[in-house]
């Protein structure tokens, strides 16, 4: 009976190892994830990441498919919606796409992960497109140019 319950404990014990080696072979591998993932998936596999910069690369991630679903939605929502109200949407879906291209060739290049370069694109990008999705676009626009200036303040128009 003992050698039961002593199998049976290791074989958990076991089993909890290899779902903890699991998870962190997800957050270790911060390429972007398998074209079917969903933002609740990102959102699992961020809660289960141990570092702070791969659980908010992972946040960020999600966060881009929830916006880019509000895009959908709006467009779908607004009856005299044409190519025009398209464009904000390719905008941010291609900016990131770029970016994350971009951070996979850095990353190949240097064996580094650049998850703080790469959420720090995440958060400005994000902040651009909520500004444009509530209609903001004079802030956005302000936005997006500063965000790209290199000069300081003062010395811009």
């Amino acid at each position: 009976m003992r050698l039961g319950l002593a199998s049976a404990v290791l074989l958990a014990a076991l089993a909890g190892l290899a779902v903890h080696a699991a998870e962190r072979r997800g957050c270790d591998n911060l390429g972007w994830p398998q074209a079917g993932a969903s933002s609740a998936d990102l959102r699992d596999l961020a809660a289960r990441c141990e570092s702070g910069d791969a659980a908010a690369l992972f946040y960020n991630r999600a966060y881009h498919l929830d916006l880019l679903e509000r895009y959908r939605s709006l467009i779908r929502l607004t009856p005299a919606s044409g190519q025009e109200d398209f464009k904000d949407y390719h905008a941010y879906r291609i900016f990131i796409g770029l970016t994350e291209a971009l951070a996979d060739q850095r990353r190949r290049e240097s064996g580094r992960q650049p998850t703080a370069w790469l959420n720090s694109v995440y958060d400005r990008a994000t902040e651009i497109a909520e500004l444009r999705l509530r209609g903001y676009d004079l802030q956005a626009d302000r936005l997006e140019r500063d965000a790209w200036d290199e000069r300081p303040p003062a010395q811009r128009d």
